[in-house]
């Protein structure tokens, strides 16, 4: 049973450093390789890393892509479907932003299908500002 909700349970991420920039209370606007990205930061600094994990990713189609009037996820990226690994129902899609970093987002087949997901696919990847964590990012000593 355990094994059969390892799927469900774990998930990829994307790691992206930044520099926060601005904060506003808990939230922050963090500069990164692939653009401005509004997160919960951390106090204490201004080197950060942002954790964005697949199953918070959304994926529009660019001529599609709610207005930020029309949806609260308030940060948006443009990019490309760079791979697909297929499930049964539940697919892995790997986007390139910009960044040194991929981002992943879990779609179903459904909505693999209705957006036409294809690798080189032009493509919106969205994500809400209070499901972004970005924690201290720590130096390497050696």
């Amino acid at each position: 049973l355990q094994t059969g909700y390892s799927s469900i349970t774990e998930t990829t991420e994307a790691v992206l450093d930044g520099t926060v920039t601005v904060r506003t209370g808990e939230l922050g606007t963090v500069m990164t390789a692939a653009g401005e990205v509004r997160a919960i930061v951390p106090p204490e600094t201004d080197t950060v890393q942002i954790s964005l994990r697949a199953d918070t990713i959304t994926l529009h189609d660019p001529d599609e892509t709610p207005t930020e009037s029309a949806t609260s996820a308030r940060n948006r990226f443009e990019g490309h479907v760079v791979s697909i690994d297929h499930g049964d129902t539940i697919s892995l899609i790997t986007v390139d932003v910009g960044a040194k970093n991929h981002l992943y987002a879990l779609v179903t087949e459904e909505s693999r299908a209705r957006l036409e997901l294809e690798p080189e696919r032009q493509i919106i990847a969205s994500f809400k500002a209070t499901a972004t964590r970005a924690t201290a990012k720590h130096e390497r000593v050696n």
